[in-house]
C-alpha cells in the first residue's frame, strides 16, 4: 500500500469527523454572566492590544486552571509585570462567550471551545503574583513586543499592523477595512503563519549553515528548535505546527538520506493536532490549512494536462485548492470570493519579497530606525499592490458568491466525489504508460468519467432545496427580531 500513513490519518480524521456528529460536545460548567468570581491560575500565553472601547493599550492573558481549562482575561491595569508560567490569582467580572443567534454568524464559543477556553473575564483585579517564570516563553514574548516596536518606528501604522500580522502572527494591529478587503477578496490566508513562513526562515537558515560547513544533524536540530521557537512567538497556530511538524520531517529524512513525502508529513501532523483536541476537526482554520496541502498533493496531478501544464497553468494551484476548500468556505462562511483564484495570481508571488524585504527592516531598524525604513519602503509599496488588487476585486460585478450554507451530507458526497476523481486521474497515468491502439480510446473514456463526477459533485455541492414557506429570524440585538418570508 502506497502510503500507508495518509489512508490511516485519513480514516482516523474521518471517525473523529463522524464521532463528533452523533456524541455530545463536552460542556463547560461556566459561571453565570456578569457574575464577580475569584479565580487562580498559571499564565499560559498573552498578547497586547488596544482597546476598541478607551483606546488605550490593554494585556490580553490566557490563564490555565487546575482542569487544564483556560480563562481569557483582559487587563486595563499595565503596571504589573506579569511573565509567563507565572502564578496569578485575579477577580472579575465573567463574560461568558456568546453563541451564533444569525445564519453565517461567527461562533465565539465554539471558537473558543475547540482553543480549551471557557470563558473571560473583564474589569480584573490582580490579587497575588507567585511562582516561577518561563524564561524561555517570556523571553520570545518580549522579543515579539521588540520586533512589533520596531515595525512600529519605521512603517505607517497601516503598514506595521499588515507586516504584524504576516511576519509575527499579531492581527490586532490591522485596521478593520484592510482585514475586511483581504477576507473578501480571499487573501486572508497570506496573514497566517504557515508553510510559506517556514520554508523561507527555516530552509534559508539550514541551507547556510550546511555552506558554512555544520554537520547535517547539527544543521537540522537548530534549525527545527529556532522554528518551534518562532512558532511559539507567534501563537503556534494550526498552520503553524503543521508548518513545523512538517518541515522537521524533511529535514529528518534528509539526515537518514530518505525521500521526502510532503502528504505523509502532512497526515503526521494532523494526527497531532486531532489527537491533542479532536474538536479542530471542525476549526475552519485547519480544514483551510490542510485542505490547501492535500489540494497540491493530491488534486494538482489529477488536474487535467491543458490546467497544469497548458494556458492555465497560472491558476492550476489556485484552482486546485479552490476545489477542495469550497466545501469548507460553503460551510462556516456562506460566501465565496469569486476572484481570489486570479487575484492570488498577483499576490502570493511577491509574498517571498515581502517577508525577506520585513525581516530586513526588523534587522537594520533594530540597528538604525533609519536604515530599516529604507527597507520599509519595499514593504510599503507591495502592501500597497495588494490593496490595489484588492480595490480592483471590489470594483469588478459579481465579486462575491453568496453560495449558502451546504449540509453535512452535501460535503460527504462532494468529498466522495472529488475522491474518485482524483483516483481515477491516476488510473488515467497508468493508461498513457501502457501501449496499444486503444490506449487513448480508453483514456478519453476515463477522463469523461472523471469530468462528469466532478461536475456532478459539484452540483450537489451547490444545489440548495428550499421549502415552499420559509421564515428567517435575524437577530439583531437588544431583543429586536426581524422576520422574513418568502413563498415559493
Amino acid at each position: 500500500m502506497k502510503r500507508p500513513l495518509c489512508v490511516a490519518s485519513g480514516l482516523f480524521a474521518a471517525a473523529v469527523f463522524f464521532l463528533l456528529q452523533f456524541l455530545p460536545a463536552e460542556e463547560f460548567s461556566t459561571p453565570t454572566d456578569r457574575e464577580s468570581i475569584t479565580v487562580n491560575g498559571i499564565i499560559s500565553g498573552k498578547e497586547e492590544r488596544i482597546s476598541p472601547l478607551s483606546g488605550d493599550k490593554q494585556l490580553i492573558l490566557y490563564l490555565k486552571t487546575a482542569n487544564d481549562r483556560k480563562i481569557l482575561l483582559y487587563l486595563d491595569d499595565m503596571r504589573y509585570r506579569l511573565p509567563m508560567d507565572c502564578y496569578l490569582k485575579v477577580r472579575g467580572k465573567v463574560r461568558n462567550f456568546t453563541e451564533s443567534r444569525n445564519p453565517g454568524e461567527f461562533d465565539s464559543r465554539n471558537y473558543y471551545r475547540i482553543l480549551k477556553t471557557e470563558y473571560s473575564l473583564t474589569d480584573v483585579e490582580i490579587l497575588g503574583i507567585g511562582g516561577r517564570e518561563d524564561y524561555f516563553s517570556e523571553g520570545l514574548y518580549q522579543a515579539k513586543i521588540y520586533f512589533e516596536h520596531v515595525l512600529d518606528g519605521i512603517l505607517s501604522d497601516e503598514d506595521a499592523g499588515v507586516m504584524k500580522a504576516i511576519l509575527l502572527g499579531d492581527k490586532s494591529g490591522l485596521s478593520d477595512d484592510i482585514k475586511e478587503d483581504f477576507k473578501r477578496n480571499g487573501i486572508i490566508h497570506i496573514m497566517a503563519v504557515s508553510g510559506l513562513h517556514i520554508s523561507i526562515i527555516g530552509m534559508t537558515l539550514y541551507k547556510l549553515m550546511r555552506k558554512l560547513g555544520a554537520r547535517i544533524i547539527v544543521a537540522a536540530a537548530v534549525s527545527t528548535a529556532i522554528m518551534y521557537s518562532y512558532g511559539v512567538m507567534c501563537g503556534m497556530s494550526t498552520s503553524a505546527f503543521r508548518a513545523i511538524v512538517m518541515f522537521a520531517v524533511n529535514l529528518g529524512a534528509d539526515i537518514i538520506g530518505r525521500s521526502y513525502d510532503m502528504l505523509s508529513a502532512l497526515s503526521l501532523s494532523g494526527v497531532l493536532i486531532l489527537v491533542s483536541e479532536p474538536l479542530y476537526i471542525k476549526h475552519s482554520g485547519f480544514l483551510m490549512s490542510f485542505g490547501a496541502v492535500l489540494a497540491i498533493g493530491y488534486v494538482l496531478p489529477a488536474m487535467p494536462v491543458v490546467v497544469r501544464e497548458g494556458r492555465l497553468k497560472l491558476i492550476s494551484v489556485s484552482l486546485s485548492i479552490m476545489l477542495v476548500t469550497l466545501p469548507v468556505s460553503m460551510s462556516f462562511y456562506y460566501t465565496y470570493p469569486v476572484y481570489s483564484i486570479v487575484l492570488n495570481i498577483f499576490i502570493l508571488p511577491l509574498m517571498s519579497m515581502l517577508m525577506l524585504l520585513g525581516i530586513m527592516s526588523i534587522a537594520l531598524g533594530s540597528l538604525f530606525l533609519s536604515a530599516g525604513a529604507v527597507t520599509g519602503l519595499g514593504c510599503h509599496f507591495i502592501i500597497r499592490w495588494f490593496l490595489i488588487c484588492c480595490n480592483v476585486g471590489k470594483a469588478l460585478p459579481s465579486n462575491t458568491w453568496y453560495a449558502g450554507h451546504a449540509d453535512v451530507w452535501q460535503v460527504v458526497i462532494y468529498l466522495m466525489l472529488l475522491g474518485f476523481f482524483v483516483f481515477l486521474g491516476g488510473r488515467t497515468v497508468r493508461i498513457r504508460l501502457c501501449t496499444g491502439k486503444d490506449k487513448e480510446h480508453r483514456k478519453r473514456i476515463l477522463d469523461y468519467i472523471r469530468y462528469f463526477l466532478l461536475l456532478t459533485g459539484l452540483i450537489v455541492l451547490c444545489i440548495r432545496i428550499r421549502p415552499e414557506l420559509r421564515i428567517t429570524a435575524l437577530d439583531v440585538g437588544q431583543g429586536v427580531i426581524l422576520l422574513t418570508g418568502t413563498i415559493q
